[in-house]
């Protein structure tokens, strides 16, 4: 007599049985949501300011919402991360040959062109903008993510980093060049940001869940772990910067 082994998670009369495909699925990723719906999302969000600026949850806000907030030119947030010393947050997008990483963040401003801000993946540190705007060596030294400066009036730049910031580049600008006419973010306007990693060497940007880059290979190997990772640093005029939720996930 033949047996058919299917194994404990599979088949009709399985460990699994009945249950839906996710609960298998997972098996095969770590997924990393933060919705900001209770104060325990906040709680794992490290805060860095230069000389001023507050990151806090909106109160009676439907689908939850955590708001950075900075007023005074060159002031602002210059690192949030998932980087609390206590969640072993490191481990949370390791890139590795043969994984695949995609991070997604909806978020949205009301005045785009008038601040710097950085939405994407990076090492953990907590200089990773400078009063400035500018990403920095250490803090930023891997990274792949949406970089804006002032003077970008709208139109980030699609930035990636490995091993040292020397190796950044520019994948290409957001839907043509900088500043152009028409190409720019919409003030008050939720957008989905997108990237997707795969290995240690290839990355995509997507924009409400299409491409909007080639895949471009890194110039160099990313080295470190990554983990969600935001900046904003305000021009002189109040900026309110609300990031919806943070989507991470990562095959194993």
């Amino acid at each position: 007599m033949t047996t058919h082994w299917k194994g404990p998670l599979l088949g009709s009369s399985g460990l699994f049985k009945d249950m839906p495909a996710n609960s298998l699925s997972i098996q095969n990723a770590s997924v990393l949501y933060l919705d900001f719906l209770s104060q325990f999302d906040e709680d794992e969000i490290t805060l860095t300011t230069i000389t001023s600026g507050t990151g806090d949850l909106i109160a009676d806000v439907a689908n939850g919402v955590y708001r950075l907030e900075a007023t005074t030119a060159n002031e602002g947030l210059g690192s949030v991360q998932f980087a609390n010393a206590d969640n072993a947050s490191e481990g949370v997008a390791v890139p590795l040959a043969g994984r695949q990483i995609a991070f997604e963040a909806r978020v949205t401003c009301d005045d785009w062109s008038d601040c710097d801000w950085f939405i994407g993946l990076g090492e953990v540190d907590t200089t990773f903008l400078s009063l400035a705007g500018a990403l920095l060596a250490n803090g930023a030294d891997n990274h792949a993510g949406f970089h804006h400066l002032v003077a970008d009036a709208g139109s980030p730049d699609l930035s990636e980093a490995g091993t040292a910031l020397a190796n950044q580049a520019d994948v290409v600008q957001y839907v043509g060049s900088t500043g152009t006419v028409g190409n720019e973010l919409v003030d008050s306007t939720y957008y989905r940001f997108g990237i997707r990693i795969e290995g240690v060497d290839r990355v995509r940007f997507y924009l409400d869940g299409s491409p909007i880059s080639d895949w471009t290979s890194f110039s160099t190997v990313l080295a470190d772990g990554l983990v969600p990772t935001f900046a904003m640093i305000a021009n002189g005029n109040a900026i309110d910067f609300d990031i919806d939720y943070v989507l991470v996930a990562a095959t194993r």
